[in-house]
């Protein structure tokens, strides 16, 4: 028996995300149905622009932002590392953030990411 896979269908896309082509897409992408409701998070959320937002709304209004806006993710890591944080947790069999991750860290002088999976090998590399 084969594991059981859910996806969802691709959204037809006919523009680069995080450029201002995404403006003439942003009325479809308000207007879609909001499921499950948009809630304020009940935990900081640390936005990709490199900034916290204090019981963001996760309405279409901020997924309209963040596929619009630049992705500014080396800020929003010296900003976690900044406020404290010390473990960053790439949970992917393919980690491509980790390695940003660490030269992030490397230039603060911290030690703070670490792998979960890998392609091809059900171990980890530890916490």
């Amino acid at each position: 028996m084969r594991p059981r896979r859910h996806t969802r269908p691709a959204a037809p896309v006919d523009y680069a995300a995080h450029s201002a082509q995404v403006a003439g897409a942003g009325d479809g992408l308000r207007d879609r149905p909001r499921r499950p409701a948009a809630a304020a998070c009940a935990i900081p959320l640390c936005h990709s622009d490199g900034g916290t937002r204090r019981r963001a709304r996760l309405d279409a209004e901020h997924w309209y932002r963040n596929l619009r806006e630049p992705v500014a993710f080396a800020a929003a890591v010296e900003h976690l590392i900044a406020a404290g944080h010390d473990l960053f947790v790439e949970i992917s069999p393919h980690p491509v953030l980790t390695a940003a991750i660490e030269a992030t860290a490397e230039r603060a002088g911290r030690d703070v990411a670490r792998r979960t999976l890998r392609r091809d090998d059900g171990g980890g590399t530890g916490c």
